[in-house]
């Protein structure tokens, strides 16, 4: 039974195999991120009320973008629209760790959450687009035991760099040298997309988007 799931995953097209690489190293960061952002905001001398603002910005931002996200993937070229999202990502991390102003941290956290809503939401419908029907289930089990396997390594080098950074003596707070050296990863995430071939359903005429066509099926308030 092992031995048929591995064939199945080494026999994934190379799209899939791109997007499940680019998942485990975003998730990598993603760690690092969750193990030590909160101890580098604290250590700048806010208090836990300030914490909470930048978090629930940042939640409420992703929160927010996600319908204009799948609207927004209806009716543009999957890959670039990751590719845009990815690199803006990746650009408004930078001044999110390099400054220490409370505007400063509170727009970039609000930016960040808006680009990581794009990517989220568009990587689901471009795993199965280039995914053959049969290998739909284990296309997205593979992708979410990435996941998990990434943030829990990346929970771990959280731990670990910033102690690594003073015995190599570098003198800068090692907190903000750990996340911003991982903004290395999502630039590696951003890369791994380029190879990726033009493949998946054929695009689609999408008219003007309006709330009076949205139907919510019984089973999508279920899920709700």
């Amino acid at each position: 039974m092992l031995k048929e799931y591995i064939r199945t995953v080494f026999g994934f097209h190379s799209n899939v195999k791109l997007l499940l690489l680019r998942s485990f190293i975003i998730c990598l960061y993603t760690g690092i991120y969750g193990i030590l952002f909160n101890l580098y905001v604290l250590n700048l001398g806010y208090g836990a009320d300030f914490l909470g603002l930048v978090l629930a910005a940042h939640v409420l931002a992703s929160s927010a973008m996600s319908i204009p996200a799948g609207i927004i993937c209806d009716r543009f070229d999957k890959k670039k629209l990751m590719l845009i999202s990815g690199l803006l990502s990746t650009l408004a991390a930078v001044p999110l760790y390099l400054f220490s102003s409370p505007w400063t941290l509170l727009l970039f956290s609000i930016l960040g959450g808006v680009f990581v809503s794009i990517s989220s939401v568009t990587l689901t419908p471009l795993l199965a687009e280039n995914c053959r029907k049969d290998d739909t289930v284990h296309v997205f089990s593979a992708n979410a035991s990435i996941s998990w396997i990434a943030s829990v390594l990346g929970c771990a080098l959280g731990g670990v760099m910033p102690g690594a950074w003073g015995i190599l003596r570098f003198h800068m707070d090692p907190l903000r040298l750990t996340l911003l050296a991982s903004i290395v990863l999502l630039a590696m995430g951003l890369a791994i997309l380029l190879p990726m071939k033009e493949k998946g359903a054929a695009k689609r005429s999408c008219g003007a988007f309006s709330l009076k066509d949205v139907r919510v099926s019984s089973d999508v308030i279920k899920f709700t």
